[in-house]
């Protein structure tokens, strides 16, 4: 008897397994079913409104290309190009003729100034009847103060240099005639 309960308790336990691995199945798959509608529902907004936000991304970037194709076209840059080359002609000649341009206003510059350093150079003074005096270190000499009898000088005229020698000491300066004293008649104002 003890051999005849096990098999019969076997299939009572295979048969309580079953049906609680059938329920435990129904309901796995009745959450299932739930959560995958839960997720739907909130997927499908959101995917509708993700559909939506694409379609309209897509119109406005239709609507930009559109507006900028006009300017994707080759046609104003040839314009452009032909305008540009039509300026460079005018700039090619001034280029030529840059150079001899220059060598002219550049040598008329050089040329006032050749003659502003004549008018300035001491050649045209001495030219004028003046000399040039200087020690024999060859500084020059402004004044008679520094000298003395028998130092040597050499002195340049327009037309060539001289050696001189001091000789006695300066003239001496002369007396400045004072005017005539007064009468009276006049007052003074200071």
């Amino acid at each position: 008897m003890a051999g005849a309960i096990q098999p019969r308790l076997v299939r009572q336990r295979h048969a309580e397994l079953l049906s609680r691995i059938d329920n435990l199945d129904h309901r796995a798959l009745a959450g299932l079913h739930k959560t995958t509608e839960r997720a739907r529902l909130t997927f499908d907004p959101r995917a509708a409104r993700l559909m939506g936000s694409v379609g309209q991304a897509l119109e406005r970037k239709r609507t930009q290309f559109v507006r900028l194709a006009p300017r994707l076209s080759p046609q104003p840059l040839r314009a452009e190009l032909r305008q540009l080359q039509g300026q460079l002609g005018p700039l090619t000649q001034r280029l030529a003729l840059a150079p001899d341009r220059i060598t002219v206003e550049r040598r008329q510059k050089l040329e006032q100034l050749e003659k502003l350093l004549k008018t300035l150079s001491y050649h045209s003074v001495l030219a004028r009847g003046y000399a040039l005096v200087q020690d024999e270190a060859g500084d020059v000499v402004s004044g008679a103060s520094g000298l003395k009898p028998g130092d040597a000088l050499k002195l340049t005229f327009a037309d060539g240099e001289v050696g001189a020698n001091v000789a006695g000491a300066p003239p001496l300066k002369r007396k400045t005639p004072r005017s005539p004293s007064d009468d009276g008649s006049q007052e003074s104002l200071f």
